[in-house]
């Protein structure tokens, strides 16, 4: 897989972005089945660089870095009851 392209899984994720090499590099959009979305940064198949998660099941939002799948960096979170926290994660 090697440009634009789409890949779907059978648990109702799907992965619509780049490939490079058969990697998930360096732009896309992941949909989870529960709603969810992932935009963003990705590097060697996992969420890293700049990106946003909408939670739309929790109603929650973050923007920011990450690494490896996981919120590391400078971001900024939104709670459904509307608290707020921008920092290092």
């Amino acid at each position: 897989m090697h440009g634009w392209g789409v890949e779907t899984w059978s648990n109702g994720l799907v992965y619509e972005g780049y490939f490079r090499q058969g990697l998930k590099q360096p732009r896309g959009v992941l949909r989870f089945a529960d709603g969810d979305v992932y935009e963003g940064d990705f590097k060697e198949n996992k969420i890293s660089g700049k990106g946003r998660l909408f939670n739309l099941s929790k109603k929650i939002m973050y923007e920011g870095d990450w690494l490896d799948n996981k919120m590391h960096g400078e971001g900024f979170y939104i709670w459904k009851d509307g608290r707020s926290y921008q920092g290092e994660y």
